[in-house]
C-alpha cells in the first residue's frame, strides 16, 4: 500500500490559493485580455475598391429614341391586362446596356429627409427612449443583467452617398427587376449604455459588477437591392424589398469599462464579442436572401372602405332627419 500524503491546513490552504490565482490569471489572461486580430486596413480599402468596381460594370449605352419609348408607353397603358414586358423595358430602359447611374438627386432628397428624422429624434430624446424599450424588452427573462440604460445616442452628421445604380433583371427573361446601388456612409453614429452584471448564487443579486460599453459606426460600404413585390390582392399589399449584398464593409469601435472603483477599460473579449453579435444581427436581418419590407399603400377604395363609409353617411342621414 502506496504512502499517503499528509497535508497540513496551512499547505492545503496555500495550494488552494495558488491554485485559485492561477485560474484567475488564465482567466484574464487568455479570455479578458486577449489581444484581438488585428484590423488589416489595407485589406478593408481592397475589399471597398472591389465592391465599387463590380457595381461600375456596364457595356456602352445606346440610348432608345423618345419616340419609340413614348409609342411603346402608350400601348402598355391602353391595355390594362398587359404585363411589364421586354419590349416596354428596352424601350425605355435598357438593362443590357444602360450606364450606371449617379444618383446625386437621390442624395439631396435623402439628407433633407434624413435632416427631419435627426430632428425628430432628438425632440424629447425620443429616439433614446425608444432604444431604451427596445434592448430591455424581455429583460426578466434575463439571469445575467440588469436593466439597460442608454446614456447617449448620437444619430451622426454626415449622410449615406447612394451611387452606381443599375437595374437587372432579378432572373434570366424575366420581366421582374431589381435595382442595384453602391450606399457608403462615413460619420459617427454612437450609442453609450450603462448596466450591471449580476451574480444570482447563493442568492438573486448577490453582487453586481457595472458595465458600460460605447459602440460606434464609423463606416460602412455595400451593395444595396431593391425589387418589387406585387400584390397577390386583398389580403398581401405590394412592397418594396430592400436588401445588401453579403460583401460588405462595415468599422466599429467598441469602448467598455467595468467596474465601480477598479475599473478595466477596453476589453479585447468585449470588443470582439459586441462586434460579432452587431454583424450576425445585421446579417439575419438585411443581407440577402433575408430582407426588409416596406408596404405601398392601396390608394384606391375597397368595397369594404365603401360600405362603411355609406352606413355612416345613412347613418347620419337618418340621425339629421330625425
Amino acid at each position: 500500500m502506496g504512502l499517503l500524503i499528509q497535508w497540513s491546513f496551512t499547505q492545503g490552504f496555500i495550494l488552494g490559493q495558488l491554485l485559485t490565482i492561477s485560474v484567475i490569471y488564465v482567466f484574464l489572461r487568455f479570455f479578458l485580455f486577449c489581444n484581438p486580430p488585428p484590423q488589416d486596413l489595407a485589406k478593408e480599402e481592397e475589399k471597398i475598391e472591389a465592391i465599387k468596381s463590380q457595381q461600375s460594370k456596364s457595356s456602352p449605352s445606346s440610348p432608345p429614341s423618345v419616340a419609340n419609348a413614348t409609342d411603346s408607353a402608350r400601348h402598355y397603358f391602353q391595355d390594362t391586362h398587359s404585363t411589364l414586358d421586354s419590349e416596354f423595358l428596352d424601350a425605355l430602359y435598357n438593362v443590357n446596356e444602360h450606364e450606371p447611374e449617379s444618383l446625386d438627386w437621390f442624395n439631396v432628397l435623402i439628407a433633407q429627409a434624413l435632416t427631419q428624422f435627426r430632428h425628430d429624434a432628438s425632440s424629447n430624446n425620443v429616439a433614446l427612449r425608444k432604444l431604451e424599450a427596445v434592448l430591455n424588452k424581455g429583460t426578466q427573462d434575463r439571469t445575467m443583467v440588469d436593466h439597460i440604460y442608454v446614456k447617449n445616442l448620437s444619430l451622426g452628421r454626415g449622410f449615406p452617398v447612394f451611387s452606381h445604380c443599375r437595374v437587372l433583371r432579378r432572373e434570366q427573361g424575366s420581366s421582374q427587376l431589381r435595382a442595384e446601388m453602391l450606399v457608403s456612409l462615413n460619420d459617427n453614429l454612437t450609442c453609450t449604455v450603462e448596466t450591471k452584471l449580476l451574480l444570482n448564487f447563493p442568492k438573486p443579486s448577490f453582487a453586481t459588477l457595472p458595465l458600460s460599453i460605447t459602440i460606434s459606426m464609423r463606416r460602412f460600404v455595400g451593395k444595396m437591392m431593391i425589387h418589387f413585390s406585387p400584390s397577390n390582392g386583398a389580403d398581401q399589399p405590394a412592397y418594396f424589398n430592400f436588401s445588401f449584398d453579403p460583401d460588405f464593409v462595415i468599422s466599429l469601435e467598441v469602448n467598455s469599462l467595468i467596474g465601480a472603483r477598479s475599473k478595466l477599460q477596453d476589453i479585447p473579449k468585449i470588443t470582439q464579442l459586441i462586434d460579432s453579435r452587431v454583424r450576425q444581427w445585421f446579417i439575419a436581418r438585411c443581407v440577402s436572401p433575408q430582407f426588409q419590407q416596406i408596404a405601398i399603400p392601396n390608394f384606391w377604395p375597397t368595397s369594404a372602405k365603401e360600405g362603411h363609409a355609406r352606413s355612416q353617411t345613412t347613418s347620419a342621414d337618418m340621425h339629421g332627419n330625425m
